[in-house]
């Protein structure tokens, strides 16, 4: 379909050229320029087969795609115009009737919604395929139980922050294990083990700002990377996430506790 399309393109590119070209050699008359009627080589029998071979390309379209997307319901509407184009040609003998207006401002105004239709398409292409990439960034540098950074991501990003710390910008570093997490999972089952890590999680986003890292580096082990915060600071952050942690306790099977350091 797409080759069809593009022979027919071309040679309606090379057929205007020889159209508009100065030399009586290379041009092609459609019209008596003293009767205003159509030449022989534009008649009833050549409007008739474009009309079939625009048919027969819009049908192929229709089979063999089945329209799945815009771009291809583009497709079928830019043979639709041409076909109804051709109709309005046939309709009249005379290059003066304003049948023939008619059919180029349907042409032309069909040519720009095409575009249009055809410029959507990029953009919403674009858009899906942002949104892919987006996701499937965020799933190799997430942990899927926590949504937390993961391990890896953790580690490349302190190593980052590191090479830029300084007295003036200083860095730290926070390291959380869950307290008798073991023993949670094996009496109550890994559900219950599951429900108490993503407890935890959420109280450590909570207590980090956008420039922070939150990171589950191991099974009941997290970490914390502090943007610009001194040990002082980190301190307090440390005792107040431990203390959110041992207040707001819901839904978990017992009462937990986090060490930090």
């Amino acid at each position: 379909v797409l080759s069809s399309c593009f022979i027919f393109i071309s040679a309606t590119l090379i057929l205007s050229w020889v159209h508009s070209s100065k030399s009586p050699l290379l041009s092609i008359e459609f019209i008596d320029n003293l009767t205003y009627t159509f030449t022989p080589l534009w008649h009833n029998r050549i409007g008739w087969l474009l009309i079939i071979i625009w048919s027969l390309t819009l049908i192929l379209m229709i089979g063999l795609t089945r329209l799945r997307n815009i771009f291809w319901y583009s497709g079928a509407f830019f043979c639709t115009a041409y076909i109804f184009t051709l109709l309005v040609l046939l309709s009249t003998v005379s290059g003066n009737a304003h049948s023939w207006n008619q059919a180029r401002l349907f042409e032309t105004l069909s040519t720009l919604f095409l575009i249009l239709i055809l410029l959507g398409d990029v953009f919403i292409l674009y858009r899906e395929s942002n949104e892919r990439y987006v996701r499937s960034y965020q799933n190799s540098i997430r942990d899927p139980l926590t949504r937390l950074y993961n391990r890896s991501y953790f580690y490349d990003t302190l190593t980052q922050r590191l090479s830029k710390a300084s007295a003036s910008q200083p860095l730290s570093v926070i390291v959380c294990d869950l307290d008798r997490f073991k023993r949670i999972n094996d009496t109550y089952g890994h559900v219950q083990g599951d429900k108490v890590i993503q407890f935890a999680a959420s109280v450590l986003q909570n207590n980090v700002r956008q420039d922070d890292a939150a990171a589950r580096i191991g099974g009941e082990e997290f970490a914390l990377l502090l943007v610009n915060i001194g040990a002082n600071e980190a301190l307090a952050i440390a005792e107040r996430i431990r203390l959110s942690v041992s207040e707001k306790q819901e839904g978990l099977p017992e009462r937990m506790t986090i060490s930090m350091g």
